[in-house]
């Protein structure tokens, strides 16, 4: 028995050691190591996330795409803890200061018309409270498909934020957000669906 608690102890130390934090900063064209190496894109930073990862994200607004693809979103992983306030050479999240910061994740895409905006600007999918997002506006998602019956997705749902528990549960932490000029059939700010 003692063994086997060593060896939790010591694989949820290595665990633990393994754990990342990705730093973006628009502009950025580093490897998202540090500040001074941030990554530019939040995107590649979600993409390249692990359970137990940060990712800290200094002021300014990022898109759901560059282009007009209403159907990307900011995806979520489970375990992955997303921090927005940043000026972009803190420490430590607790320098953060939200209100100061803004950092914006936006479905504005195309023309200046909501109508042909994102469907949805964030999305997770059978998360933990593990998986926290603190300190966003999230704004301009625009789920505007008039779907017949019973047809819950982001196209017509979760403007601003989509989270669904397939199977399972969902269960995301948010903190210090605040969801503004979001547009949907349902839950424009937040849809949750089982």
């Amino acid at each position: 028995m003692k063994r086997l608690t060593i060896l939790f102890i010591l694989a949820l130390a290595f665990g633990q050691a393994q754990a990342k934090v990705y730093f973006v900063k628009q502009g950025g064209q580093g490897d998202g190591s540090s500040w001074a190496s941030a990554l530019g894109s939040l995107h590649q930073a979600l993409q390249a996330a692990v359970y137990g990862d940060e990712i800290w994200v200094a002021r300014g607004t990022y898109f759901t795409t560059s282009g007009t693809n209403r159907s990307l979103y900011f995806q979520i992983k489970d375990g992955v803890k997303l921090y927005g306030g940043f000026a972009g050479q803190e420490l430590a999240v607790g320098e953060r200061n939200v209100e100061a910061n803004q950092t914006i994740l936006s479905g504005e895409i195309g023309t200046p018309s909501p109508d042909d905006n994102a469907y949805t600007v964030v999305f997770t999918k059978n998360v933990s409270a593990a998986t926290v997002v603190d300190g966003f506006i999230i704004t301009g998602g625009t789920a505007n498909v008039q779907a017949e019956g019973d047809v819950f997705t982001p196209e017509s749902c979760g403007g601003g934020w989509y989270n669904i528990a397939q199977n399972g549960t969902s269960s995301p932490v948010i903190k210090n957000c605040k969801f503004i000029d979001n547009h949907a059939r349902e839950g424009a700010g937040l849809y949750n669906i089982a």
